[in-house]
């Protein structure tokens, strides 16, 4: 039902922003009952103008609900065309760690203007959070986030818990530090309602199993909380100084962009950011270089082909698609293969020549076996021996070559 409303809303986008017929005025009610999420994915899907038309006009609280779902380059766009109350009154209600994100869109100008709008300690946190490059585990770090001192009690802590929690994210694992606030562990929520009131969280305290450094690499750290099955990771920096949390919200989030990046360069177009965040030259950059490297390694096959072109004319060029086909098929295969194994962990520097040694072994098993089916096929339509062997060696060699051209490429 819901989608059926915003294709009629997409259908009809002109009188729902005049909002003169009946029309219009019903599809923008349906519109506003939306889902948050689904109205960002709608406005995302139009062009800048319709959708600064759309979202402006919103209830402030709702336009706070849609704004937390957008990606960062449309917070930006809207933000920038938003009068100055619903500037100051988004800024004012949003993450300092989204604020951060989405200020590496706008233009100086612009961000000089969101800064004004911000008070001084948000100014700070913000800027703070800028230093850090956007795909470490201080730049995905949320900063919101309740933690606790390890000489309260469970009783303060339950007090200020009840002062704070609507100001601050409240998470299952709840962070301890010391007076100068250095990570010294962590309890559990439930600790603060099995434990006695008297009882002090030092006591209670279990350590941090894994703990993601401020330059680390977000990749790693996904991976890291996977491995230890941590539902958020504390970040620290050099002096082991508390600086934030990552929570699993985001490591959702890290890992669909890592996934996305990995499909894309298994087909051979590595462009790490957002499809609609990167520009038309940008892209095209990225992908025509690809595909320009593997048209000069492909050049080696038209070689061969010129050289033994009295044969392939009479002969092999009926077969010509199945040994392409077959090779794309077993590079691909190596492709993600290697590409998974590197981002879980399971290949790496300690293993590089186990896999290696194991690869080689599989190209040449998997050779014998395709060369095999294709005599087979071959030599059962054409009875010519020599030809047929011919044949089959390239799948067998041909496949072993496009594996190792695309696992380097």
């Amino acid at each position: 039902m819901k989608y059926t409303v915003l294709q009629r809303v997409s259908q009809n986008i002109d009188e729902v922003i005049a909002r003169k017929t009946d029309l219009g005025i019903a599809l923008w009610e349906l519109l506003v009952q939306e889902h948050p999420a689904d109205i960002a994915q709608f406005i995302i899907s139009i062009p800048q103008p319709q959708a600064t038309a759309i979202f402006l006009p919103l209830d402030k609280d709702l336009k706070l609900e849609i704004f937390g779902y957008l990606p960062e380059f449309a917070r930006a766009e809207l933000i920038t065309d938003m009068p100055v109350q619903d500037k100051q009154f988004i800024l004012t209600h949003t993450h300092a760690d989204d604020i951060s994100d989405m200020f590496a869109y706008l233009s100086d100008e612009e961000l000089k203007e969101c800064l004004k709008l911000l008070n001084k300690q948000d100014q700070k946190r913000v800027l703070d959070l800028s230093k850090f490059p956007s795909e470490t585990a201080g730049g995905i770090m949320t900063i919101d986030v309740l933690t606790l001192m390890k000489d309260f009690t469970v009783a303060k802590s339950i007090e200020l818990l009840q002062r704070l929690q609507p100001n601050k994210d409240l998470h299952q694992t709840i962070y301890v530090t010391d007076f100068e606030a250095h990570l010294v562990g962590y309890i559990q929520l439930q600790d603060l309602v099995l434990k006695s009131p008297d009882t002090r969280l030092e006591s209670i305290l279990e350590e941090v199993p894994y703990v993601a450094l401020s330059h680390e690499d977000q990749k790693v750290v996904a991976k890291n909380m996977v491995h230890y099955q941590m539902m958020s990771v504390p970040v620290v920096d050099e002096k082991d100084l508390l600086l934030g949390v990552i929570t699993s919200d985001t490591l959702v989030h890290v890992v669909q962009k890592e996934a996305g990046e990995d499909v894309q360069r298994m087909a051979g177009a590595p462009v790490t950011e957002s499809y609609l965040e990167t520009s038309f030259w940008r892209l095209l950059y990225k992908r025509g270089a690809i595909l320009a490297i593997l048209m000069i390694a492909e050049s080696v096959t038209s070689v061969i082909v010129h050289n033994y072109e009295h044969m392939l004319s009479s002969f092999l060029i009926g077969f010509f698609t199945m040994l392409v086909s077959t090779g794309g098929n077993t590079s691909s295969q190596t492709s993600a293969i290697v590409i998974q194994g590197v981002n879980s962990g399971v290949i790496n520097d300690a293993t590089l020549s186990r896999f290696f040694k194991r690869e080689l072994g599989m190209g040449v098993a998997l050779g014998l076996i395709l060369g095999f089916i294709t005599f087979v096929r071959v030599y059962a339509f054409k009875h010519l021996f020599l030809e047929t062997m011919v044949v089959s060696i390239s799948v067998s060699s041909y496949r072993d070559w496009e594996t190792d051209r695309k696992s380097v490429v």
